[in-house]
């Protein structure tokens, strides 16, 4: 067995112990040496293999029928997918989509917890490459992960320290059948070009490229490991809260722009992650934090709202809906954020989990509703805008969002829900 083999055959064996694994699997020399590895690592039962055909070349059907028939050979279980006819421009995203899609559906149907993929080093230079010309994040810049995760499954990528020219190497010696992707060959696609002519010059500059570029990958991630530590550290003493696609974030203000520009940009990242923010959105955000200005209100994409005052920036989805009741006889009434108002012998009691809160009425109908601009209210000094009397009193954004007005049945205000005006 080839020295670079073994050590690969004892740590499927460490990691696979007694657990069904799906292999991700082409026909190409890479996924047929995986196979191969595997076979020597667990007992075929189980393996499972994913053949996806992709449609795009006349030799597709006989890699397929080859797996197939492989597969059965061995009585080793094998599914297979056809992909559609593609129209699009973006080929292979969408391959790429429809393929972990197929792996997830099978990965269910079979309770399996393992993905295999056959990557290597050359591949995980080539990532490297492209998102570099591209841009990435951090993480991003240091390749392919020998492990990761998708959805509920583990990715492990056994060959990932293997060059293709090893991979080659040993299929000849074990003289594997393998099918070679006629599309690799052209210089249609970015990755190919990059295959093509730019490695084999890197090669030419250092002959231990494959050492460097695992270096390199190897300190990138541990940099983003340690950052992204550090975040997460940053994070937990904030208020963040995300449930039924409902978001609510509150994070200090002196804490955040304390953080140099960079550590600013990578917390708004993470914290706001699930809103997919470009990077011209942070940038946006954070000339908003640091302005002089005490008080913003800004809307981002996908219903993001961030609010900056009194010492804080929220970052939240929930929109406030309008509020509108007409009440024309006593009893008890449901009001939004669980508060209840109780009309009862001239008496509107306005109760809340913080307490309850008397209001003198002398007439039926009454209207209980959301606040409007422009609305004013009486008292001993006059009229007020309802807008300035709760900005005096320094109520937050949100919730004078939530604020309910009592009005007489021409709609006029004449109360504050919750609050005394003297």
């Amino acid at each position: 067995m080839n020295n670079n083999m073994q050590p690969i055959i004892d740590n499927l064996k460490n990691n696979l112990k007694d657990q069904k694994v799906l292999l991700a699997c082409s026909t190409g020399v890479d996924s047929m040496t995986l196979l191969y590895l595997l076979e020597k690592a667990l007992p075929h039962e189980q393996i499972i293999i994913a053949h996806v055909n992709h449609q795009k070349r006349e030799e597709s059907n006989q890699e397929e029928a080859y797996i197939t028939r492989y597969a059965e050979e061995k009585k080793i279980k094998c599914y297979v997918q056809k992909l559609p006819k593609y129209l699009g421009n973006n080929f292979q995203s969408w391959a790429r989509s429809k393929r972990y899609e197929f792996f997830l559906e099978v990965a269910s149907k079979e309770n399996v917890k393992w993905l295999l993929l056959a990557h290597h080093a050359n591949d995980n230079l080539e990532t490297i490459l492209l998102r570099l010309i591209r841009g990435s994040s951090l993480e991003g810049y240091g390749g392919i992960k020998e492990f990761s995760s998708y959805h509920n499954l583990t990715i492990y990528r056994p060959l990932l320290h293997l060059t293709k020219q090893e991979i080659y190497q040993f299929a000849t010696e074990k003289q594997l059948k393998y099918f070679e992707d006629s599309s690799n060959m052209q210089d249609d696609y970015t990755r190919n070009r990059i295959r093509h002519y730019i490695i084999p010059a890197m090669e030419k500059e250092n002959p231990a490229l494959k050492d460097a570029i695992d270096n390199f990958s190897h300190t990138i991630f541990m940099a983003n490991d340690f950052l992204e530590n550090y975040e997460t550290n940053f994070i937990k003493k904030q208020k963040i809260v995300y449930t039924n696609n409902e978001y609510f974030a509150k994070i200090k203000l002196d804490d955040l722009c304390a953080e140099n520009d960079f550590f600013q940009s990578q917390i708004l990242f993470r914290v706001l992650k699930p809103f997919n923010l470009s990077k011209k959105n942070i940038e946006e955000i954070k000339t908003e934090l640091n302005s002089p200005k005490p008080k913003i209100v800004l809307h981002l994409k996908n219903q993001l709202m961030m609010i900056k005052e009194y010492g804080y920036v929220i970052f939240t989805n929930h929109q406030e809906q309008p509020f509108y009741l007409k009440i024309e006889q006593d009893g008890i009434y449901d009001l939004p954020n669980f508060a209840k108002v109780e009309i009862n012998k001239n008496i509107c009691n306005f109760i809340t989990s913080n307490g309850k809160i008397w209001y003198n009425i002398n007439r039926l109908p009454l209207i209980i509703r959301s606040r409007k601009s422009g609305d004013k209210i009486a008292s001993k000094i006059g009229h007020i805008n309802v807008s300035d009397f709760l900005t005096n009193k320094k109520i937050p954004y949100l919730q004078r969002e939530q604020v309910l007005l009592l009005c007489d049945d021409n709609d006029a205000a004449f109360a504050i829900l919750g609050y005394i005006i003297k």
